[in-house]
């Protein structure tokens, strides 16, 4: 890879199918990142080299795996279900020194500091 400072390029020698993706560029502009138009690599049998640099992003390209829906989905509900069983455990603790500050009130339990 060759970087100056308005000009930068890849080359990729002895190509094999693990370079297949998409490839884009990047800078930092102050605190915010710009990508360029993403290039899209094929590696083919009988070395025949495809690069397709769309004009516009295709949905093919640009949207996530669906496993990563399904992960997303999947953590939502482990999170759900952690943060629930939290105020549950709130909500009992906070029930039992209720009914403690009433017994100590009544005087069936002694009151130390």
């Amino acid at each position: 890879m060759r970087v100056n400072s308005t000009f930068s390029s890849l080359t990729i020698t002895a190509v094999n199918h693990s370079d297949s993706g998409l490839y884009y560029c990047s800078s930092l502009e102050g605190k915010y990142m710009t990508f360029s138009t993403t290039t899209r690599l094929q590696i083919r049998e009988g070395n025949r080299i495809s690069s397709i640099n769309p004009d516009r992003p295709t949905e093919e390209s640009c949207s996530p795996p669906k496993v990563f829906h399904l992960l997303t989905l999947m953590f939502g509900a482990v999170i759900a279900v952690l943060l629930s069983a939290l105020l549950i455990l709130i909500f009992i603790k906070h029930s039992e020194r209720k009914d403690q500050r009433e017994q100590q009130r009544d005087g069936k339990i002694p009151h130390f500091q």
